[in-house]
């Protein structure tokens, strides 16, 4: 099945062309989009600008639940990202939508967790709204003037590591082009695939973004298990201005890895398998 999607998914960014959408992360928030300030709650129920919350040089924006499976695990993960790049001038945003009836669990979550990062809590669910979030968990990075640089859903393995990645570009700490580091250890691609993705950076480096998509789709129709290719491949695509290409390519294998779809109120809660 995982096969089955990568492939499809590598075909829709080689081509092109135009299909149904899945589901997807946020359905009013693209790429290179300026977003609007929100006034939000803290915890302790005081009010607190979101722009207030900002980095000097980049955000990241995590919705979760205490009923979403991987909220736990992407706390953990912005945590990590605030803890290794804070002094860089990142900073994070934990926003919760339980809406209004938050529970004890959210409590206990938060406590076990220890979180560093600026928790807010989005009661009448209006950033959730003017967002259009559908997925919980669900990150959105912001550049220092609150531009969206990258848009993840759920919390699989790879798509978690492409976004740290894109943090460290934004931060300055990545040179662009190079692929997520780390992400291919020991892990031999088959076929042409290797050569396909070399030619791939080489492009990338003389910013010849289409012949780098073109590159990293063939990497990934001779081996569609190539993570380090397709996350290059979802930047370039970003690059390149199609973003929702770009998110398709990267939810290919998050139902191997679990996604849960937020509630349009708090109450009905579903799992995408």
């Amino acid at each position: 099945m995982v096969r089955t999607w990568l492939i499809a998914a590598t075909a829709i960014a080689a081509t092109g062309i135009t299909q149904p959408d899945p589901a997807q992360a946020f359905k009013r928030l693209e790429v290179g989009q300026l977003v609007a300030d929100h006034t939000l709650m803290t915890p302790g129920g005081e009010a607190r600008q979101l722009a207030s919350a900002l980095g000097s040089r980049a955000t990241a924006v995590a919705f979760w639940a205490h009923w979403s499976p991987r909220s736990r695990e992407a706390l953990q993960g912005v945590q990590d990202l605030l803890v290794a790049h804070r002094n860089d001038g990142l900073a994070v945003v934990a926003v919760n939508v339980d809406g209004e009836d938050p529970t004890p669990e959210i409590d206990g979550l938060l406590a076990e967790a220890a979180l560093e990062v600026t928790q807010l809590v989005d009661a009448d669910l209006s950033l959730y709204d003017a967002y259009g979030v559908v997925a919980v968990p669900s990150l959105v990075l912001l550049d220092s003037s609150r531009r969206v640089v990258a848009l993840m859903s759920g919390y699989s393995s790879g798509a978690r590591q492409t976004f740290a990645e894109q943090t460290r570009r934004v931060l300055g700490l990545a040179e662009p082009g190079r692929g997520s580091a780390g992400l291919a250890t020991g892990y031999q691609p088959r076929g042409a695939a290797q050569g396909h993705f070399r030619m791939a950076q080489l492009y990338l480096r003389k910013h010849r973004i289409e012949q780098a998509v073109e590159s990293l789709a063939k990497a990934l129709a001779e081996d569609p298990l190539y993570t380090e290719a397709r996350n290059t491949l979802a930047d370039a695509l970003r690059q390149a201005g199609r973003s929702d290409e770009a998110a398709r390519l990267e939810l290919a294998l998050v139902e191997s890895e679990g996604y849960c779809l937020v509630p349009r109120r708090g109450h009905a809660r579903a799992q995408w398998q």
